[in-house]
């Protein structure tokens, strides 16, 4: 049997992510399924980050030498917090979206009908992955929860899956486009 495993750093766990994202109140709702989620663009980032590393090197200099003249080796000898920021930094643009499924028992009293749905929704995000590697190729950071509103069966997985896309699409075109 073919297990297809998804690593934690995909995946919203905490409650305060999940209330992170609610609190962000960004929304795309269908008849099934609505998507939360909250964005945070990277590129912002990036410009204080290498704002920040040019100031430190103006601060380690000598009065006769300049930021220019110094070179990198002798730059990270004199400071090697700068390769941990750098490295912080990476690891938070690595993992770019983060999903998480919720499935209340308001909308289904049953665990069968929740784990069901959670599968279906699971499913979907894995054979759907190509949908979001636009996300994945940006500087944009996207955490989403996509919440069940209303009860579906098997006799509902083609409707959920055009509802699935349908969102997909509409959230792409909602995020800050990427100047990569």
């Amino acid at each position: 049997m073919l297990k297809l495993s998804v690593s934690n750093q995909t995946k919203l766990i905490k409650t305060d992510d999940f209330s992170s994202v609610f609190n962000f109140r960004k929304r795309i709702a269908g008849k099934y399924l609505v998507f939360h989620y909250k964005y945070e663009d990277l590129r912002k980032f990036e410009d204080f980050s290498r704002h920040q590393d040019q100031s430190k090197r103006e601060n380690i200099c000598n009065p006769n030498k300049t930021a220019e003249n110094l070179n990198v080796s002798e730059f990270l000898t004199l400071n090697p917090s700068v390769i941990q920021q750098n490295i912080e930094l990476f690891d938070s643009k690595r993992v770019k979206t983060r999903v998480g499924l919720a499935v209340a028992k308001k909308v289904a009293k049953r665990a069968v009908d929740r784990n069901y749905m959670k599968r279906v929704l699971r499913e979907l995000l894995y054979v759907q992955r190509c949908q979001f590697e636009p996300i994945e190729q940006s500087l944009i950071k996207v955490d989403l929860v996509i919440r069940v509103q209303k009860i579906y069966a098997h006799q509902q997985f083609l409707e959920i899956k055009k509802e699935f896309n349908y969102l997909a699409k509409t959230l792409l075109q909602k995020l800050p486009q990427s100047r990569t």
